[in-house]
Order: structure tokens, then sequence, then C-alpha cells
């Protein structure tokens, strides 16, 4: 074989090594998920948290570890109820009182050990209606499951599922405004209030 065909060979099969390789890298994240990030600044404030239940998880290898005596200071995100295809996050719509650990306005968000995901799996009976602009739109109770990861490491703690909303309606449980796409029917869902957190993440936050 002369050296111009040896060469071309070699590289033919460089390109077919990078090819595998990059189709195994490909196939890996599609099938384990993207790998966490850890974020090279502290956390600003308590929505920064939000990263850790990003697809893309981002983690904050500066803040407390996941680790001693409990008090655990935990902030919790739920999903948004909007009906789009890339609803979101917020802090946790708890409308009664928590103990400070549990306060989803921290004053040191350096100091949050925990993060709770907490996303929709299902709704249950209706409860009440909300209007907007004289339309009615149903609230059902929502019905949800969570994934809890150490802000530290991004690494998961724990999935918790049955978390149960508020069945008793009130007006005051409706939202100033909802989102909806126009090929689906409008609905909202009840979200958990603080004794039904602290049932279900009380063993990770206090115990």
């Amino acid at each position: 074989m002369s050296k111009a065909g040896s060469i071309l060979k070699t590289a033919v099969l460089r390109l077919l090594a990078l090819a595998v390789v990059a189709a195994i890298g490909y196939g890996g994240y599609l099938f384990f998920g993207p790998v966490p990030r850890a974020s090279d600044e502290p956390p600003d404030s308590t929505h920064d948290l939000e990263t850790l239940c990003w697809y893309q998880r981002r983690y904050y290898p500066t803040v407390d570890a996941y680790q001693g005596p409990a008090p655990h200071p935990i902030q919790i995100f739920e999903e948004s109820d909007s009906q789009v295809s890339d609803p979101g996050w917020s802090p946790a719509r708890v409308r009664q009182s928590l103990p400070k650990h549990w306060n989803r306005k921290h004053d040191d968000p350096t100091s949050v050990q925990l993060v709770a995901c907490v996303e929709i799996a299902d709704e249950g009976p209706r409860i009440g209606e909300c209007r907007f602009r004289g339309r009615p739109i149903p609230m059902y109770q929502g019905r949800y499951r969570a994934t809890l990861y150490e802000v530290r490491t991004g690494e998961k703690v724990a999935e918790v599922d049955d978390i149960l909303g508020r069945k008793d309606f009130e007006e005051s449980m409706c939202p100033a405004m909802h989102v909806w796409r126009e090929d689906k029917e409008p609905r909202l869902l009840s979200t958990p209030d603080a004794a039904e957190y602290q049932r279900v993440f009380g063993r990770y936050v206090d115990g």
C-alpha cells in the first residue's frame, strides 16, 4: 500500500472511531440522562436553587452538606399546572406558616441543604372552580410525586410518591392567571398544604 493510501486509511479509521465514541456518548445521554453540573458561583437567592429541578441539573458545591443533626433546611419547588409544553417551576405555594428552615424565602440560600422538585402525577376529584374573565375553569385535587436532591452534590436523596393537594377548595386558591393550549380543556390543580409537605418530607428535614 502506498504512503498516501496508508494515511487515508488511518484518517478513515480515526473518523470511524470518533463516530462510534460520539454515538455511544449520545446514546448514554439519552438512556441515563444528562450529567449534573457544578455551579461556579454560590446561589444568590433561593430562586437559584430551582436549577436542581432542571433536566440538566446544576448543584452548588459551596453550600452546607446534607449531614449532621437535623434540621436540614429545604426549598420546595412545584411544577406549574400551566398547560403548556414547558410549564416551569416555582417556589411552593404554601399559605400556612412553616418553621424557618422550611421557609421558601431563606435569608441565607447557602444554608439550604435539600431541594424538593414536586411534579404533577395526576388529578383527583373536582373540588371547585375559578373564573377568568367570566369563564369558569374547574379545579381538581392535585396528585404529585417528588424527588429530593442534595444541593451541595446534586445527588438524589429520595423519591416520594402519593403527595396530595388540598381537597378543601377556597377562592383564595385561584391564581391571578392561568395558561393553557387551545387544543386542551383548561383545568387547575390544588397544591399541597404545609401539613402535607411536613408529612412527606419531615423525615428528611426534621428526622
